[in-house]
């Protein structure tokens, strides 16, 4: 299939080439992956017996080794519910320096992304981190928004993160990526894609290397994004603090 690019932010987008046939196929192969998680997991609730309904039901932290031990997901979080900020609680145990972005990178990035006025962001205050931010604030790191992503935050990534009890800072880059895909691929499909939906297909799990920090993987031959990059380099120093309005 041929192949396109577009530079987006100075981050270069490949994707398969948009024709109708190619496009149609995309579209159907996520219908089907959904179909078939959804019966999977219909079939799985008929299986469990009052007695373990309740202990299906109760929210756990994501496996460190591998996913494929969840058998049935647990309740979603409400859409009203605000995204998790990062904390000690949460703390990043590898990689968690201090921002290195200006006053102006803060202006540029207002500008670039389309950030609404009403939305306020600062830079860090001295001896801030990224999980030590001020209640009422969440952190973003920059490279994010060169992903893809835009306000206001997706709920169907609010709800995931806040389902596996993680914040959004919490993803490496191409955790992001593959929301955002299933995102745009869903929307292309005409599909309302739900936060049952997007776990059956991925799950999280921990950096080996960067310890608390996850990315999304794909379940047993039902991965819908396609390659993501292998490597992002000098991106945990780029972060700010974003308000959330509740």
């Amino acid at each position: 299939m041929d192949k396109q690019k577009e530079v987006i932010d100075d981050v270069d987008v490949e994707w398969t080439s948009t024709d109708s046939s190619d496009s149609s196929s995309d579209d159907e192969e996520l219908m089907s992956t959904i179909r078939r998680s959804r019966l999977e997991h219909e079939f799985q609730q008929s299986q469990m017996g009052a007695g373990t309904s309740n202990e299906a039901s109760e929210r756990s932290r994501p496996a460190t080794t591998s996913g494929e031990e969840f058998v049935s997901i647990p309740p979603i979080a409400r859409l009203s519910e605000p995204p998790r900020r990062l904390t000690t609680e949460t703390y990043l145990r590898t990689s968690n320096p201090r921002s290195v972005l200006t006053e102006q990178d803060l202006s540029d990035i207002r500008g670039r992304y389309g950030f609404p006025n009403e939305v306020q962001i600062r830079l860090p205050f001295k001896g801030e981190r990224a999980d030590t931010v001020s209640e009422g604030w969440i952190c973003m790191y920059t490279i994010y928004f060169e992903c893809g992503l835009r306000l206001p935050l997706p709920p169907l990534l609010i709800r995931a993160m806040n389902h596996y009890n993680l914040a959004i800072p919490q993803l490496m880059p191409n955790g992001m990526r593959v929301f955002l895909g299933l995102i745009v691929l869903s929307e292309e499909a005409s599909i309302e894609l739900t936060v049952d939906d997007m776990l059956a297909i991925y799950y999280p799990q921990e950096n080996a290397k960067d310890h608390g920090r996850y990315s999304m993987y794909p379940r047993r031959k039902k991965q819908v994004v396609g390659e993501m990059k292998n490597v992002d380099r000098y991106w945990q120093d780029r972060y700010f603090f974003m308000h959330i309005n509740k």
